[in-house]
């Protein structure tokens, strides 16, 4: 609830029912929820707010940014849509967007920024369709290592060897501890994954 930002000041003039300016309104009738994040980041435009909150450090540029492309979102989920979407991508490849003092941070902002669930380490199980070489035959169970290399996701045997190929979009650029082995069922691999959600392109 709103009520809980107030302080003793405003939950005192929500009790006694003090009412505001000229036309007498009542703090009820007002979104106080805005009020810390307003405090924090110095606007009142909640989406630019989110925006700071999430490590984009200009206010100005934040206000334009938001401003220029009619955002309006109130999540992190949304904001990230919103950073991924072709209004925002071809805004960014103009040299002095949002400002000109602004555009390397903003570039620098939009690359790396990643919600807090996919920066979230955790225990994950997968499975994955995998291309073997004609020749290879390998027990269930056994060990494998993943790796891409100029595009190919190659799956590979502890010896170093090429076995196959992986049918899924492998991030090459993942982070976490994995685990890959020969799965039971035919032209899979089984993964144990301990990361962040950053395992898959896409």
């Amino acid at each position: 609830m709103a009520r809980k930002y107030l302080g003793t000041d405003g939950i005192r003039g929500l009790a006694n029912g003090d009412v505001i300016g000229p036309l007498g309104l009542a703090l009820d009738d007002f979104d106080l929820s805005l009020a810390v994040p307003a405090v924090e980041t110095g606007t009142m435009n909640r989406s630019s707010s989110i925006l700071i909150q999430a490590g984009f450090t200009s206010r100005l540029a934040a206000i334009k940014a938001v401003t220029d492309t009619g955002a309006d979102f109130a999540t992190i989920a949304q904001l990230q849509a919103w950073l991924d979407s072709d209004m925002v991508t071809a805004f960014s490849q103009l040299p002095d967007w949002p400002t000109p003092e602004t555009a390397g941070l903003w570039s620098t902002f939009r690359t790396g920024f990643v919600p807090v669930e996919k920066r979230t380490w955790t225990e994950r199980r997968y499975w994955a369709w995998v291309k073997w070489k004609p020749e290879v035959v390998l027990p269930s169970g056994a060990p494998l290592r993943l790796r891409v290399l100029d595009g190919q996701r190659l799956v590979i045997a502890p010896d170093g060897e090429m076995v196959g190929e992986l049918e899924v979009p492998l991030n090459p650029n993942h982070v976490s501890l994995l685990r890959a082995s020969v799965s039971a069922e035919p032209n899979k691999i089984d993964i144990t994954y301990f990361g962040p959600d950053d395992l898959w392109l896409g």
